[in-house]
């Protein structure tokens, strides 16, 4: 801090630190002493005392700051109320000062001496302030406190009115500018298409998913066979992995490790999706892939094919069983794709390294 070096140049090293505490406004007050000065004097009980004084003075003057501004703001706002009120007692002065006057000046001979005495001095009170108001001051206070509430109610409604009209245009040109921005966006950007492929490239693409697809379709038919239809391998998702595996070999979202951990992802929300029962299946089916794409958005595994593997196991209901085969034919898949495409001169899968979870290392 810069006070603090400028306080050690000029040869205050040392400080003390007092507390205080003003009805809750709390903090501290630091004392600097110089280091040459006298030690038993800094630690006298008379000059700890007036510290403790000082720091809770200095307190005090802090803390009565923030009061002392909401009193101003008070004491300038000046509400309408006030005024109404001034008015209506001006009023009743103006109203009902002659005939109290008269009425109290026939019954003053009347009663003991006590209400006459009392009467006395509520006539003179009236008569003092019969001298100091009069009908004439009273209706000149009335029409100044009118003139005055009437200008600040309408300087009141004009500064609505200007910040009404200024939070409209603000509006409208925000309103404008997003949808210009929207529109530019819709006509699309600067970046090029796609490449195309050529024959050779395109023949790799062909054999490789033939061949993945092959062994998935047969294991697929095998457990049928086996099992009488109650368990499958769903082909969905993995055609679109190996769309993936094979035609955008270097991109991040076809590498192994999105691969199998989105998908592991995908299948955990969807069984526990399941696991609610007021769930209907129209929510689950929307919430499933919602969820997926956050989650894997967020770990930084995205995988397209997780989003149709939750749409796909959410809509009906699934084994583990199913969902350790479906897990099985991902593995499978990957082998496929690291064996067929390293074949390949211009081609390299995975394109990062092995190391699943941390891939950067």
């Amino acid at each position: 801090d810069e006070r603090l070096q400028s306080f050690a140049k000029a040869g205050f090293k040392l400080a003390a630190g007092i507390p205080f505490d003003v009805r809750g406004f709390k903090g501290i007050v630091i004392f600097y002493a110089n280091p040459h000065a006298d030690a038993r004097k800094l630690r006298n009980p008379d000059n700890s005392q007036l510290i403790q004084f000082a720091a809770q003075f200095i307190g005090a003057a802090a803390a009565i700051h923030l009061p002392i501004k909401t009193a101003m703001l008070l004491k300038n706002r000046r509400p309408k109320k006030n005024w109404n009120r001034l008015r209506v007692k001006i009023m009743a002065v103006v109203r009902f000062q002659r005939p109290l006057v008269r009425r109290r000046g026939r019954s003053r001979s009347y009663g003991s001496p006590t209400m006459r005495r009392v009467n006395s001095f509520h006539q003179g009170m009236r008569r003092a302030a019969s001298l100091v108001m009069n009908r004439e001051e009273s209706f000149k206070l009335l029409s100044e406190a009118s003139t005055r509430m009437r200008n600040d109610v309408q300087k009141s409604v004009v500064d609505v009115m200007e910040i009404t009209r200024k939070s409209v245009v603000d509006v409208q040109y925000a309103s404008k500018a997003k949808g210009m921005k929207w529109w530019q966006k819709v006509k699309g950007g600067h970046a090029s298409n796609s490449p195309s492929f050529n024959n050779i490239q395109c023949m790799w693409t062909f054999v490789g998913v033939w061949i993945t697809h092959v062994i998935l379709s047969w294991l697929d038919y095998f457990i049928i066979s086996q099992t009488a239809g109650e368990y499958q391998l769903l082909m969905g998702p993995l055609g679109a992995l190996t769309t993936l595996q094979f035609n955008l070999t270097a991109a991040p979202a076809s590498q192994p490790r999105n691969a199998f951990f989105s998908q592991v992802i995908a299948l955990s929300i969807c069984h526990f999706l399941h696991q609610i029962q007021d769930l209907d299946r129209w929510h689950r089916c929307a919430l499933a892939p919602a969820i997926v794409a956050a989650t894997t958005a967020r770990l930084g595994i995205i995988h397209p094919p997780a989003g149709a593997t939750a749409v796909l196991f959410s809509y009906d209901s699934y084994k583990p069983e199913d969902m350790i085969i479906f897990l099985g034919g991902i593995a499978i898949a990957i082998f496929t794709a690291v064996v067929i495409n390293n074949l390949s001169d211009k081609r390299q899968y995975p394109s990062g390294n092995w190391n699943l979870l941390h891939p950067h290392a």
